[in-house]
């Protein structure tokens, strides 16, 4: 049976690309970012399935036959456009979160993780609806923004996240967080980014998701609870891939040479840090959380030294927070410097006024050090320090070893 539940899940995973063929999309072209998302659910979704046979003991077959219907629903997301199949397959997608949890018991935490997800489902489905009945307008348009922005969690209607993750298994986690919330990334960048810069509202959201970086990294840095810290620094990451996407809108239509140039740059840098996040959140959450299930708890303070005998070596649980560091050659390094690059290359063209560039550069660099720096109070509190319980020595079955291990590699 688990056999065949492996093979459902791989047809779920292939078959967005099989439909993206049938209806016509071009992956060398227009539609090449679609096809790295869907590369990357189907890369993570592979390995987050494995890590399912390691990390739950009862149910298995349940939590992959939820997974299949979550992959399929979430790629199909991506190619249907304005139709009531978005709705349905997204609300799908997020309904199907009580499959994956049923490989545990349902505790307080786990009922206000699923609510979280069910209410920042509603919102966005009402949304998404008016959108689709609506008539062409720009009244219209602001509702397919605000389910975006909602489902992205976006800075100001991000509070349903870290809820979301704080009771739920660490591969569904990994899943959220490395897959699902791809999706309205995507879709802002293929839907609205081509008319947002003529808007004045971009000019509003640009400032909120600079200052949304630095609260997330902030929240982050001082959050107790692990996975509440780490997803904090998944808000963090989806403020900054935002505004990746609204400069590289508000700039596309200029009439100067070097600010297109600048917008195509930024364009770049949001599918590179798009796939720095997605790799490196879901090495943490499989990892961290397989930490917290060891031990039973997720307060990093209960968790002192857990890292030392869980049996994972600490060069592959030191891997995430890398990343995350910047250290030069890991995929955070390539996706910050380039942002600060870029930010420094707007202020020496003619007429860009530096009053509004350097705050937002001081903004986020500021809320990524923080955000790094809570990355890094977790691998040295977890996994650094001396265990303070007498905790037996533990060995990860292989497949939670060798999905960590590929997670990141």
């Amino acid at each position: 049976m688990i056999v065949l539940s492996y093979l459902i899940v791989l047809m779920s995973l292939v078959a967005p690309f099989l439909a993206a063929k049938v209806l016509g999309k071009n992956f060398l072209e227009q539609d090449s970012v679609l096809f790295i998302a869907l590369t990357l659910q189907a890369v993570l979704g592979f390995i987050s399935s494995i890590y399912v046979y390691g990390y739950e003991h009862r149910k298995r077959t349940t939590v992959l036959l939820g997974y299949s219907v979550f992959f399929l629903s979430t790629g199909l997301c991506y190619l249907v456009g304005k139709t009531l199949w978005l709705i349905l397959f997204w609300e799908l997608s997020t309904v199907n979160a009580f499959l994956l949890y049923q490989g545990g018991k349902w505790t307080p935490n786990s009922i206000k993780s699923f609510i979280a997800l069910v209410v920042a489902g509603g919102v966005g489905a009402f949304c998404f609806t008016y959108w689709i009945y609506s008539p062409k307008s720009e009244f219209g348009n602001m509702f397919l923004v605000a389910g975006l922005l909602v489902k992205a969690a976006f800075f100001g209607f991000h509070f349903w996240l870290p809820e979301a993750h704080s009771g739920s298994p660490a591969h569904a986690s990994a899943a959220y967080s490395g897959i699902l919330v791809n999706l309205p990334l995507i879709l802002f960048h293929q839907l609205v980014a081509p008319w947002f810069g003529n808007t004045i509202y971009i000019k509003i959201l640009i400032p909120l998701a600079g200052f949304g970086v630095l609260w997330a990294g902030l929240s982050s840095l001082f959050s107790r609870d692990a996975k509440k810290a780490i997803a904090y620094s998944t808000v963090e990451n989806m403020n900054f891939l935002f505004l990746c996407i609204l400069l590289s809108a508000l700039w596309k239509d200029s009439e100067v040479e070097s600010l297109k140039v600048l917008s195509r740059s930024f364009s770049f840098l949001f599918i590179l840090s798009l796939i720095h996040h997605s790799i490196s959140k879901t090495f943490q959450f499989l990892s961290i959380g397989y930490l917290t299930k060891i031990s039973g708890f997720s307060n990093v303070d209960q968790n002192t030294g857990i890292g030392r005998i869980s049996g994972l070596p600490t060069s592959l649980l030191s891997l995430g927070t890398i990343s995350f560091l910047a250290i030069p050659g890991t995929t955070g390094f390539l996706s910050e410097a380039t942002f600060v690059k870029l930010v420094a290359g707007v202020l020496e063209i003619p007429g860009q006024s530096a009053i509004l560039i350097l705050p937002l550069l001081i903004l986020v660099s500021s809320g990524l050090v923080l955000g790094a720096a809570g990355h890094l109070r977790i691998f040295l509190g977890m996994v650094l320090s001396r265990p303070r319980t007498n905790w037996p020595e533990h060995k990860p079955s292989r497949s939670v070893f060798y999905s960590i291990f590929l997670a990141v590699f």
